[in-house]
């Protein structure tokens, strides 16, 4: 298992599943510059490998619409295969379902309400319907 610790998250990567755990820090403010550098430490963790994130949303925190837009390109996501949100507090459920419907990321997002129930949506495979 992998560690990382940025300004804006906790990130532990598990190689042999490929979950990427990322625990966002309360307060985290995921203005463009800060999300390039989340991103940059997310490639650095997992060596540019594919990976299913894991994404524990319970502690408030933002992101600017530049961050959006560019959380949802092609960039961000290539190794990216899938993502699941949970213990999302009501406002970040919100910004993820908002994220989901009007950026439309090429990958399958889903807000869940548990972490187990969540890791058996990503490795399930039932995110590969294409359904978003």
């Amino acid at each position: 298992m992998k560690n990382l610790i940025t300004r804006n998250a906790e990130l532990s990567f598990d190689e042999e599943t490929g979950l990427l755990h990322i625990r966002m820090l309360e307060g985290a403010d995921l203005n463009l510059e800060n999300t390039i550098a989340h991103y940059n430490a997310i490639r650095e963790i997992t060596g540019g490998k594919k990976y299913f994130a894991l994404i524990d949303a319970k502690e408030y925190f933002t992101m600017s619409a530049e961050a959006l837009r560019y959380t949802s390109s092609k960039e961000v996501t290539e190794n990216r295969i899938a993502a699941a949100h949970y213990n999302s507090a009501a406002a970040n459920k919100l910004t993820a379902d908002f994220f989901r419907k009007y950026y439309k990321p090429p990958i399958p997002i889903r807000v869940i309400d548990s972490k187990e129930e969540a890791i058996a949506w990503l490795l399930s495979g039932d995110h590969e319907s294409g359904e978003n």
